[in-house]
């Protein structure tokens, strides 16, 4: 038979008692906060796996006469404006930064209504790869591609 606590309510959760719901209560917190910052950064997470999976499987491939290993960034922009994936593609250096930036998608009004203003672009994923043959290390900056319209920007951290 359990023994009911005498002083009421408003003394179960004092002094010692009140510990273990206060670690409780602490550590779901941490965990939702925790959890809310691995979504914010998971998309960058998989871009960066999804990069080393595609080297690591299509690097000794060749297409049409190209090795993906031989790959420019200048050549993967003109494909993508010669294949009519995109009208426009051009990407910046600025310092420590590199800018990519995408018009006239083929997929833009399709896909991004749907996807929200905040997105990895696929052709920012390549991008991603093909900087980081250059770069000692190379980051999304803002996280992931904002998108347009019809296009998309991103921005990459290099060093």
């Amino acid at each position: 038979m359990l023994k009911r606590h005498r002083s009421g309510p408003e003394q179960c959760c004092t002094g010692k008692r009140a510990l273990v719901p206060l670690l409780w209560q602490s550590y779901l917190h941490a965990h939702i906060d925790a959890e809310l910052k691995l979504h914010e950064y998971l998309p960058c997470v998989l871009a960066i796996r999804a990069s080393k999976m595609m080297w690591s499987s299509f690097a000794k491939n060749e297409a049409n006469g190209i090795s993906l290993k031989d790959l420019t960034l200048n050549d993967f922009l003109e494909l993508l404006v010669e294949t009519g994936q995109v009208k426009k593609a051009e990407l910046n250096f600025e310092s420590t930064q590199a800018i990519l930036k995408i018009k006239g998608c083929a997929y833009a009004r399709i896909f991004h209504p749907e996807l929200g203003e905040r997105f990895i672009c696929p052709h920012a994923l390549m991008v991603f790869a093909l900087l980081k043959r250059f770069f000692k290390d190379v980051k999304f900056s803002e996280g992931l591609s904002r998108l347009t319209k019809d296009g998309s920007i991103t921005v990459f951290d290099t060093v």
